[in-house]
């Protein structure tokens, strides 16, 4: 019996363009590999090989966390937004003698306030603590740019206080909050002595100017620097940070981790806080400046 004719099969003209495309295609390849450049390709190739590979084992992963992230801080806002005012917060913690600072996250701000609500002063103490000295280095650094025109006694107050000599770096964190004032404010009220701690009534003249409108902040610490500052200048619980009682001598156990850490914490609110008269400044001699050059 015949054997049936494969009914697929090529036509001879259609076979004979096929190979000599086929052809043709490994003339191109072995000039290719004959090329000085085509070892250069291959590795351009592997590149995009690997490029490919990574997009799908940690890029495509880091844009999922990052969205999943997005998600997480809109949420936060809304809870920041659903549980506030936080005035009343921000006193109490400056009560017991922590500040909230640049040093910290949004989930920091609502733990802390978690803390404080629930009147749990001993994980609040702790939190504090654990922050501060995990991020030792990030709080010098911090200060250190801030305070720039004394980086030496930035740096021994931070030394003192990983050492363990506590009576000196509370001291020192003091005068450095009260240097980081004094320079400020005297720009604000021309060259005018007004630091931190110099009172008025008995109360920090920075409080004064804050409710005198006098200094503008960012409306997030308008409304609490005041009490906050106010506590750290004349608090009478021995167990708090106080400029009056340590500096006066009527106060002398504070030469421990604990009174050093918050005096820490209380600095970095400092620059938090003042920063943004030192921008109301610059903005202001900018716009001085402007006005001039129009006038001549």
């Amino acid at each position: 019996m015949a054997k049936k004719q494969n009914q697929s099969a090529l036509s001879p003209e259609v076979d004979k363009k096929i190979r000599t495309l086929l052809a043709n295609i490994q003339k191109v390849q072995n000039v290719m590999k004959a090329s000085p450049i085509f070892p250069e390709l291959l590795k351009v190739s592997e590149t995009f090989k690997q490029m490919a590979a990574l997009q799908r084992s940690v890029i495509s992963p880091l844009m999922a966390d990052f969205t999943s992230r997005m998600g997480e801080i809109q949420q936060w806002y809304k809870d920041f937004e659903a549980n506030g005012p936080y005035d009343q917060d921000m006193e109490n913690i400056a009560k017991i003698g922590w500040y909230f600072n640049d040093m910290m996250l949004p989930r920091d701000f609502i733990e802390i306030v978690g803390y404080i609500r629930g009147n749990d002063s001993v994980n609040l103490d702790d939190f504090f603590l654990t922050h501060i000295e995990n991020n030792i280095q990030e709080y010098r650094d911090y200060c250190t740019k801030w305070i720039e025109v004394a980086p030496e006694l930035v740096n021994e107050a931070f030394d003192q206080h990983i050492a363990g000599n506590y009576h000196s770096s509370v001291a020192l964190f003091l005068i450095l909050a009260e240097l980081v004032a004094n320079r400020l404010l005297s720009e604000m009220e021309k060259n005018t002595y007004h630091g931190i701690f110099s009172s008025k009534d008995h109360q920090p003249r920075t409080k004064i100017l804050f409710e005198e409108d006098i200094i503008d902040l960012d409306p997030m610490f308008a409304s609490y620097a005041p009490l906050m500052i106010f506590h750290a200048f004349n608090n009478k619980d021995k167990n708090v940070l106080s400029r009056d009682n340590i500096l006066h001598g009527r106060f002398l156990a504070f030469g421990n981790k604990m009174t050093s850490s918050k005096a820490i914490s209380f600095i970095g609110f400092i620059i938090l806080s003042l920063y943004h008269i030192k921008r109301k400044i610059t903005e202001a001699k900018s716009l001085e400046s402007t006005a001039i050059g129009n006038d001549i």
